[in-house]
């Protein structure tokens, strides 16, 4: 995958992540009893994200 695309890729896939994170939390906050998983999975998800963000820009170097 060139450079380019792959930096694009990883920029919509942390758009989307945003997306999710922001909705998930709107709900949890709504329900308050709920379950912790899905904010945890996005949680991981966004560590993932950034690592991988890491590991392309050093590569870039």
């Amino acid at each position: 995958m060139r450079s380019g695309s792959r930096y694009w890729h990883i920029q919509k896939e942390k758009a989307t992540f945003f997306a999710e994170l922001h909705t998930a939390l709107q709900n949890y906050e709504f329900n308050k009893h709920g379950d912790m998983n899905q904010p945890c999975s996005l949680l991981f998800r966004f560590i993932s994200l950034v690592f991988r963000e890491m590991l392309f820009l050093t590569d870039q170097v």
